[in-house]
């Protein structure tokens, strides 16, 4: 997925709008769109850069965009971000959550990312992908969505669950949500299907690792459909102004979209930090609940037609292998071996690069039909890893 994994910061959930955290960075195409009140959400999709200029309400930031956030004037505003970078967009509205009193101001966050899915902190993206608060109500913001939609076009049959997703027509899923409550604010974060790459993002969200058991909160696979596959003459453009309209028709405010830049660290003074550390392996793969990998490994060599089956055992805790149990037939590899390969796997990263580069030293020490067998399990471990 770039193939790198988009975390949203400590959020209990993942809905893929297209089965449902990061999951990771990837080639779909998704449009996103962020509510946030005085309760805040979690993770989904997004979608191509949006081109400057083309929306109709979208207007110049005629006031310092600190003072629209610090300001006192009360309310709904609407923001839409001039990035389409998903780090950037995420640390915004983290940013946001931190910095600007959201029981006194209510805001709209709309932005357009260039190719990613982002799953929730508490879930595995290995397992995942290839590699309430009174005053909040989940479906009044969901109802923003469902009544633009309706407003722009009539023929749209949509409506929102009870599990916070949006189907059109009954049965194809167009938005996923989650939602983030912290101790002092709470926000709800969802997606919005425009024109994903179906032909791309179905199999990047088919797990590439198997036997993973985990805690993690998985998702529930649904079929999915653009708005546009049901309405090709629908534009990004006109559904931004739609959203924004009825987003102030339901919490107040004038509609009028104010262009905000994540980079401006000006603006939003460390938001540059929070963006780098959601790129980071330590928090994509690192902050991932703790889960075990238990398969059979079906080994051959040249000598012999008879395959064998080793079995693996992996318990993974942030990341990073802890222990490690290879079961391997005494007549195929020989105990010492096997013991040393386990102990090189504890300690690394539940990563094929650097499982490689270790495994790599282990084999310069054997030779012949040895280290031959060897090689081959050392691979059939890395393709368990995805």
């Amino acid at each position: 997925m770039f193939l790198g994994c988009g975390r949203k910061p400590e959020y209990p959930e993942k809905t893929h709008a297209g089965t449902g955290r990061t999951c990771k960075r990837a080639p779909c195409h998704v449009e996103m769109m962020e509510m946030l009140s005085h309760v805040r959400g979690t993770s989904a999709f997004f979608r191509d850069s949006f081109r400057t200029g083309s929306c109709n309400t979208l207007t110049q930031v005629t006031r310092a965009c600190s003072t629209l956030l610090t300001g006192s004037s009360k309310g709904g505003l609407v923001l839409y971000s001039q990035s389409s970078d998903v780090y950037d967009n995420l640390s915004l509205e983290d940013w946001i959550d931190a910095n600007v009193d959201l029981k006194r101001l209510n805001v709209l966050l709309l932005w357009r990312n260039t190719p990613a899915v982002v799953i929730g902190r508490h879930q595995n993206p290995w397992k995942e992908c290839n590699l309430s608060l009174n005053a909040y109500d989940r479906q009044r913001n969901l109802k923003v969505i469902t009544e633009a939609l309706r407003r722009l076009r009539p023929g749209l049959d949509v409506e929102a669950t009870e599990r916070f997703d949006i189907f059109l027509k009954g049965c194809y899923k167009i938005t996923g949500s989650a939602s983030r409550i912290s101790r002092k604010s709470s926000y709800h974060h969802c997606t919005l299907l425009h024109s994903a790459d179906h032909s791309t993002l179905l199999p990047i969200l088919r797990s590439s690792c198997q036997g993973v058991h985990s805690n993690a909160t998985p998702s529930v696979p649904s079929p999915v459909a653009n708005l546009v596959d049901h309405d090709p003459t629908l534009k990004w453009e006109a559904l931004l102004d739609a959203l924004a309209d009825q987003y102030s028709a339901e919490f107040g405010g004038c509609g009028t979209m104010n262009a905000v830049n994540p980079a401006d660290e000006s603006t939003f003074p460390g938001l540059s930090r929070i963006s780098a550390e959601l790129r980071g392996w330590d928090w994509i793969f690192g902050k991932t609940p703790k889960f075990s990998i238990q398969t059979l490994l079906k080994m051959t060599d040249d000598l012999s037609s008879a395959g064998r089956t080793v079995r693996l055992h992996l318990e993974i805790k942030h990341g990073v292998i802890e222990s490690c149990s290879l079961d391997v037939p005494t007549c195929w590899l020989p105990p010492s071996l096997s013991s040393e390969l386990s102990s090189v796997l504890v300690g690394q990263r539940f990563c094929p690069h650097h499982t490689a580069v270790a495994f790599s030293m282990l084999l310069r020490c054997e030779s012949g039909e040895k280290q031959n067998r060897l090689r081959r399990l050392c691979d059939a471990i890395l393709a368990v890893m995805g």
